[in-house]
């Protein structure tokens, strides 16, 4: 059998390379923060640990997380059907040996595979796949890790073409392993994964799509919309039926947002009934379904628009499922005549699917004297009327700033009819929100960092303004702290350093300088309660911060895991007035 790797290993070098070249030339570590998005806090996390160790931080973490990635998707190739022959072991072999070696050159507990045979291949993959930690085949979102720096160079330094590069690299492997015997629903199932995973990467970093381009100059400026309009299902794939069901379930696990699912539910019953006449031959209603979103940021208006369009899709009245955002800067050009051709651009991309308007009212700004968002709203009710069985159109912003756009414009106000209000968060809300992200990147709150969460974010609910994150919010606080914790336990020895310390996020992580109105030092937590209630019995009281979190049993015998969120503010040391 030719060995595989040597018909990879010379492109898989060539990446590397370019890869380890161009973050390295980077001034500003913006563009990094852009290319990893939530996996930057984890690569400074990283770098620092590999300088303390001796090691170059950029050329280590590079190498690592595509030896890793190439590593994971060849070993999981192996086993996606629940049978991994010797024949596929074999094949996998010649990747995943060097992946091994590679690993053990810089991570210690892959260093007894630095020089493994093929008689221990099995218990190095064992030891990967379950691994949990920075460069192991179970951590959340490592199997696109190297496909984003790619995606992510390839948006910054157009002319590199890395990330199809290296997914066809990947693929040569993939196809190798499964095709022993034939391929399988689950290898086939398999396969597609990894091309979805690649679009998703693709469609991430705008600027690679494949778009045919326009005859306007302005052609390029739109490019990011066909980029986001190709990360949709197929309906070959995704049947509307399965659409629908995914939306629905996704709405309901939403936290809080009580208002908003009510709204969905109803515009789903309405669909639900058209549906049902129209299949009777009976006369639809004359449909309007252009949505105003009124909230302040963070509070998920992206998130239910993406589910409205699978909605409107699993009903049949949208071709495919597409949502295209955009804001002020994509529609509205310099001069006159720039910007009803943007718009157009935009439009063009939406068609079929959901446009997304965000801040939308800075097209209509109040002092619009030589202004062009003008001409944006008359291109856009143009394209609503013309394009009326095509096109859904939901804008979005600050409360009053939207009624003030929708009821300064008759043409706007005949159009939006439906209004969905997005609330701010509570303090339980947000305390769930957390756990969420906490649960979701592997992490665990302490009763102490429970309790110093939930302080946080009733001072951050209690002097909140327009301008509050909410869930935004949450996660700054939630990456805070994970920089907090990576400072207080980088020092300790690394016999110390075992699974629950890593996963442990304790109460000095939590960070209370973010409310600037306060003075942390103040704040007394040692007397602090938090109400409770029993399900079983209905029985309330109140527990110290040492329960939080955690399982307990009434006298009732109905056990029951206490809530954290339910603060007494009156119980807290040094509250400000009107909290106590």
């Amino acid at each position: 059998m030719a060995d595989l790797w040597s018909s990879l290993s010379d492109e898989y070098r060539q990446i590397v390379s370019a890869v380890v070249e161009k973050l390295g030339s980077l001034e500003d570590d913006r563009v990094l923060a852009q290319i990893l998005g939530e996996r930057y806090s984890r690569w400074v996390d990283m770098r620092e640990a590999f300088e303390k160790a001796g090691y170059p931080p950029t050329e280590t973490i590079v190498e690592l997380t595509f030896a890793s990635n190439l590593l994971a998707w060849v070993a999981g190739a192996g086993a996606c059907d629940g049978e991994v022959t010797h024949e596929e072991l074999d094949r996998a072999w010649s990747v995943t040996s060097v992946m091994g070696a590679r690993l053990g050159l810089s991570v210690v507990r892959y260093r007894r595979f630095d020089h493994h045979n093929a008689n221990s291949h099995h218990e190095c993959i064992t030891t990967f796949v379950t691994d949990e930690s920075w460069f192991g085949g179970a951590e959340t979102g490592a199997l696109s890790s190297a496909l984003r720096l790619c995606g992510g160079i390839d948006r910054h330094w157009p002319e590199c073409s890395l990330l199809e590069r290296f997914a066809n690299m990947v693929r040569m492997a993939l196809d190798d392993v499964l095709e022993v015997g034939g391929v399988s629903a689950e290898e086939h199932h398999y396969r597609s994964l990894f091309d979805g995973v690649v679009i998703d990467v693709a469609s991430a970093f705008s600027n690679k799509n494949k778009r045919k381009k326009s005859q306007t100059p302005f052609a390029q400026e739109g490019v990011q919309h066909a980029a986001r309009a190709a990360a949709t299902f197929d309906p070959a794939d995704a049947p509307p039926d399965e659409v629908l069901a995914e939306a629905l379930q996704e709405l309901g696990s939403l936290i809080g947002l009580s208002a908003v699912k009510a709204e969905v539910n109803r515009l789903t019953a309405y669909l639900k009934v058209q549906k049902a006449r129209r299949e009777h031959g009976l006369r639809e209603s004359n449909r309007t379904l252009h949505f105003v979103f009124t909230g302040n940021p963070g509070t998920g208006k992206t998130t239910v628009a993406r589910i409205i369009s699978k909605v409107l899709y699993g009903f049949g009245l949208l071709e495919r499922v597409n949502l295209v955002e955009c804001d002020r800067s994509e529609l509205v050009g310099a001069y006159v005549g720039q910007t009803a051709i943007k718009t157009d651009e935009v439009i063009e991309s939406a068609l079929d699917g959901v446009l997304f308007i965000d801040e939308a009212y800075t097209l209509a700004p109040a002092d619009n004297a030589g202004d062009y968002g003008s001409e944006a709203i008359q291109t856009l009710l143009k394209r609503m009327e013309d394009d009326r069985r095509r096109l859904v159109v939901i804008v979005a912003g600050y409360p009053q700033l939207m009624h003030d756009f929708i009821y300064a414009n008759p043409g706007l106000k005949s159009r939006f009819t439906r209004y969905i209000t997005f609330d701010d968060f509570s303090p339980e809300h947000m305390c769930r929100i957390l756990e969420k992200f906490c649960a979701d990147e592997e992490y665990q709150l302490s009763p102490a960092a429970r309790a110093r969460a939930s302080l946080l974010f009733h001072l951050a609910h209690h002097f909140r303004d327009e301008h509050f994150g909410n869930a935004r919010f949450v996660r700054n606080v939630f990456e805070e702290a994970l920089g907090h914790q990576s400072h207080r336990i980088a020092a300790l020895p690394e016999d110390l350093l075992d699974k629950q310390t890593l996963l442990t996020l304790e109460g000095d992580d939590i960070s209370l300088q973010r409310i600037s109105q306060i003075d942390p030092n103040r704040l007394n937590l040692s007397q602090a309660k938090w109400t409770t209630r029993c399900p079983g019995c209905d029985k309330t009281g109140s527990v110290s911060q040492r329960f939080l979190g955690r399982r307990v049993t009434c006298k009732c015998e109905t056990a029951f895991v206490v809530p954290w969120w339910n603060l007494l503010p009156e119980t807290v040391g040094g509250m400000p007035a009107g909290m106590g």
